[in-house]
């Protein structure tokens, strides 16, 4: 579960499932990057 205290002035969680060294599919990362409000730049 990732978790971020204040996004847009409350709480945000997401569950991530356990990778075991695996690449994140592209798919979640998106999701991840909509949940937190990310910058996209971040991920090269």
């Amino acid at each position: 579960m990732i978790y971020h205290p204040d996004i847009e002035g409350k709480p945000a969680s997401f569950p991530l499932p356990v990778h075991k060294g695996k690449d994140v599919k592209p798919g979640l990362l998106r999701a991840l990057i909509r949940r937190f409000n990310l910058p996209t730049r971040i991920f090269g």
